[in-house]
């Protein structure tokens, strides 16, 4: 009952549900997908409606239809759960795993089908020049590969001896084989297709030029 002179609402409150997820300070038996440690402060989010009378290719796909979103302050997460028609968890997915969330706060998808992201940032009591507002758009179809070059040592006396590296360079279609090519002297031409090659100057070349063309 609330008997409160300030109560603008109903008297008579309906009972007490139980929890719709549940966890610790730790991992949770009942829930292994909310993971990690510390604080408990996640929060929940909308629901995604997929329409077909919005024509933007930046709206989430139809995989995403009926999806809850939830996410947690203090363990950086976002996820994306699965229900059933009388809202019972079916399957709680991570949301953009390979992304690295400072503190997200609250969550929207706007009228173009796109997430509208507040992040607190990486400090407790505010004021972070971390802190920001972004929009997270789906990007269909095959994508392009990253690639990562670079040079042991980066410059000296020629002659000049490099050892190249593609460490780090990878596909975000985790499916997809990288073959690498390497031009040291910016005509086009292809050096090698290693790894990790080395490329030596002429006497008489005082700059070097190098980059990865990934195919």
């Amino acid at each position: 009952m609330n008997n409160s002179p300030n109560n603008t609402g109903p008297t008579n409150l309906p009972p007490a549900q139980s929890a719709w997820l549940w966890y610790p300070y730790d991992g949770s038996p009942e829930f292994p997908e909310l993971d990690g440690t510390g604080g408990r402060t996640g929060m929940g989010g909308p629901i995604y409606h997929y329409k077909t009378n919005i024509v933007n290719s930046k709206k989430l796909p139809s995989y995403y239809e009926g999806s809850v979103f939830i996410w947690e302050w203090s363990r950086n997460y976002i996820k994306e759960v699965k229900t059933d028609e009388s809202g019972n968890v079916l399957k709680i997915s991570p949301f953009l795993p390979t992304f690295s969330f400072k503190r997200p706060i609250d969550l929207k998808v706007g009228p173009d089908g796109c997430i509208y992201l507040i992040e607190w940032g990486t400090g407790y009591s505010g004021s972070n020049p971390d802190a920001r507002l972004s929009r997270i758009e789906y990007t269909g179809g095959n994508h392009a590969p990253v690639a990562i070059a670079k040079g042991t040592p980066d410059s000296g006396p020629a002659p000049l001896t490099v050892q190249f590296s593609s460490s780090g360079t990878y596909d975000p279609d985790t499916n997809d084989v990288i073959s690498l090519s390497w031009s040291f002297f910016g005509d086009g031409s292809t050096n090698s297709t290693a790894s990790a090659p080395t490329s030596s100057t002429a006497p008489s070349t005082s700059k070097r030029r190098s980059g990865p063309v990934l195919r």
